[in-house]
C-alpha cells in the first residue's frame, strides 16, 4: 500500500519528474507535502470533480517552493492549453479564501504551479505565465480587470 499524503495522493506522486527524489520521512517536506495536500489539492479535486495528474512535486536539488515539499505543478492532460472556461473557474476558486501561496498558469501548455505554505502567511498570488521568445517566462499578476480585459472571464 502506498505511503498516502491525504486521501488521494501518495509519497509517490511526489517523487516523480525529471529531478524528483525520495520525500524524507517523518520531515518537514513530508509535514508540507502533507499540508499541500490537504489546504490545496483535495480541494482543489474536489472543485473539479476529477482526479490531478502531478507532473512534478518534490525536487531535493530546488532551492525553492518545489524543494520544501510546497509546490507541484498539475497537468492537464484532457486540452493542450488550458482554456479560458477553466483558468476562470480556477481563478475564482483561488479568490474564494483557499489558502494558497501561488497559482500560475502556464499559457503555451495545460501547466498549473500551485503551491501553500506554513512557514508565513499564504500570497494569495495568482499569476499568468506567457513563454519569451528567447526562453523562459513573463509572468503577470492577474486581477479581475486583467481576466475581463483578456477574455478569460468566463
Amino acid at each position: 500500500m502506498p505511503a498516502r499524503l491525504s486521501p488521494h495522493f501518495t509519497r509517490a506522486e511526489f517523487e516523480i519528474g525529471s529531478r524528483g527524489g525520495p520525500v524524507p520521512r517523518r520531515s518537514l517536506t513530508e509535514y508540507a507535502l502533507g499540508c499541500l495536500c490537504a489546504s490545496v489539492l483535495e480541494p482543489l479535486r474536489m472543485e473539479l470533480g476529477a482526479p490531478l495528474t502531478i507532473s512534478s512535486g518534490y525536487r531535493p536539488s530546488d532551492p525553492g517552493q518545489h524543494g520544501k515539499g510546497e509546490a507541484a505543478d498539475l497537468k492537464f492532460s484532457h486540452a493542450p492549453v488550458l482554456r479560458a472556461e477553466a483558468f476562470a473557474r480556477l481563478y475564482r476558486w483561488a479568490c474564494e479564501g483557499h489558502r494558497i501561496d501561488q497559482l500560475i498558469v502556464y499559457t503555451d501548455s495545460a501547466h498549473l504551479h500551485i503551491s501553500h505554505t506554513t512557514r508565513r502567511p499564504n500570497r494569495s498570488m495568482v499569476l499568468v505565465a506567457y513563454p519569451k521568445a528567447g526562453g523562459g517566462y513573463r509572468y503577470e499578476s492577474v486581477v479581475p480587470e486583467t481576466l475581463r480585459d483578456a477574455g478569460l472571464d468566463g
